[in-house]
C-alpha cells in the first residue's frame, strides 16, 4: 500500500542493535514553543487515510485469528531494513479509573533483540521537552505530522505520544532514546488500542488487541491489557517444483 514519500537514502543511528547499544546524546532540556503547527490541509488528511487504512487492514487479519504476528506486506512499507520483526505489548498499571498507559516495544533484528519502552500518559506540549530545535528535527516533524493527520478523525485525547526510553528508565534524561516515539490510539472499543512506532522518519503501524485469547491470565494479571507484532516479509528459501518441471523440456 502506497504511503507518503519518506526518504530513507539515510543511515539511522538509533541502535546499533547487534550490540545493544543505544545511541544517546545530551541536551539542554530546552522546549521549543514556537514549533510551526501549519501543514497542508489535503496533506494531512491524505497521510489520515492512509494510516488508517493501513490499520483497518492488519487489525481484519489480527480478528480474523491469524497468530504469530502479521505481514508486513499489509502495512504501509516494509520494516526498516534488517529488522526481524516488532512487538508491542500496551500495559495499564493504574489503581483507578484514570488510564497509566505503558509500552513495552521488543526489536529484533538480526536474531538479536532489543526492549525499550515508553509512558504515554502525557500531554503533547511534554513530548516536545528537550527538543532543541524542533523546526528542523525530522523525527520531531513526522511525529508531529502523524499526530496532526490522526486528529482528523480522532479525539486529541485519545492519542498519546511519547519518546522511548531505556527499560530501566528512572526519570533521567540521559535513559531517552532519540530518533524512535510512540503514538498510542485509544480505539474507544474495549480492548482494542492501536501504536504507531515511529523510528527515524519511517512509521510503522501496529493494532493491538487484548481481546478473549489474545492473552493469558498471567499476563492479565501482570497489567497487560493488549498486544501486537508485525514480521518483516521474508523471501521464499528454494525452487517451486513447477519451475524443475518447466525446465525439463530444456534439458532433453
Amino acid at each position: 500500500m502506497a504511503s507518503n514519500p519518506i526518504n530513507t537514502d539515510k543511515k539511522p543511528n538509533l541502535t546499533n542493535y547487534n550490540n545493544n547499544y543505544i545511541h544517546l546524546h545530551t541536551n539542554n532540556n530546552k522546549v521549543n514553543i514556537d514549533c510551526d503547527e501549519s501543514q497542508s490541509t489535503n496533506d494531512i488528511v491524505s497521510l489520515e487515510g492512509s494510516l488508517r487504512s493501513s490499520l483497518e487492514s492488519l487489525r481484519g487479519e489480527t480478528e480474523s485469528g491469524t497468530e504469530g504476528g502479521m505481514d508486513a506486506t499489509r502495512q504501509m512499507g516494509t520494516l526498516p531494513q534488517g529488522w526481524d520483526w516488532i512487538k508491542a505489548d500496551l500495559y495499564d498499571n493504574s489503581k483507578n479509573h484514570k488510564p497509566k498507559h505503558k509500552l513495552n516495544i521488543t526489536i529484533c533484528k538480526g536474531g538479536k533483540t532489543l526492549a525499550v519502552k515508553s509512558l504515554n500518559n502525557s500531554p503533547w506540549s511534554l513530548y516536545r521537552r528537550g527538543i532543541v530545535d524542533c523546526n528542523n528535527d525530522p523525527h520531531y516533524q513526522r511525529v508531529k505530522q502523524i499526530r496532526q493527520a490522526l486528529k482528523q478523525t480522532t479525539d486529541q485525547a485519545r492519542i498519546r505520544v511519547s519518546k522511548c526510553y531505556k527499560t530501566n528508565y528512572k526519570g533521567r534524561i540521559a535513559d531517552t532514546i532519540h530518533g524512535f516515539s510512540t503514538i498510542l490510539i485509544d480505539e474507544a472499543r474495549d480492548n482494542v488500542y492501536s501504536v504507531i512506532c515511529v523510528y527515524q522518519d519511517k512509521e510503522i503501524v501496529i493494532p493491538l488487541s487484548g481481546t478473549a485469547g489474545r492473552l493469558s491470565q498471567k499476563q492479565r494479571k501482570a497489567g497487560q491489557i493488549a498486544t501486537g507484532m508485525i514480521r518483516a516479509v521474508t523471501e521464499k528459501q528454494g525452487v517451486d517444483i513447477d519451475d524443475l518441471l518447466n525446465n525439463l523440456g530444456d534439458s532433453l
